[in-house]
């Protein structure tokens, strides 16, 4: 019973010292204004409203995305994926279409002129 006793608090702090990781889900719905800290990945339709994602976004085949008042805090890439549509979100990384499917849509309600946007298109 002694050695149990002593062993708690180790196994415990130990515990408490092991990094946390951020875990991938399969977007399969809605989200509402909530913060997300995955790695999201979307191989099938995806709403973010009002939605913070505090990781990568990857669009798969068959996977679309519409973000609304949304950010995303890390990139968004996608490769054969079918739509992306983009309005008033806020990428704080990297966006990588390509061989995109369907359309890509971008509106914003306000430009902000100190911001400098490059986007490239390719042809599929």
């Amino acid at each position: 019973m002694a050695i149990l006793k002593a062993t708690i608090p180790i196994l415990f702090s130990t515990l408490l010292s092991l990094p946390v990781l951020v875990a991938d889900i399969v977007c399969q719905s809605n989200y509402g204004a909530e913060t997300l800290d995955v790695e999201l990945m979307v191989a099938e339709p995806c709403m973010l409203n009002g939605t913070r994602v505090n990781g990568i976004v990857t669009l798969f085949a068959g996977g679309s995305l519409i973000a609304v008042d949304a950010i995303i805090d890390g990139n968004l890439e996608a490769k054969t994926a079918d739509f992306v549509e983009l309005n008033n979100t806020e990428v704080d990384g990297n966006v990588e279409l390509r061989d995109m499917v369907g359309d890509i849509s971008i509106v914003r309600k306000r430009w902000d002129d100190r911001n400098h946007w490059r986007v490239k298109f390719i042809p599929n």
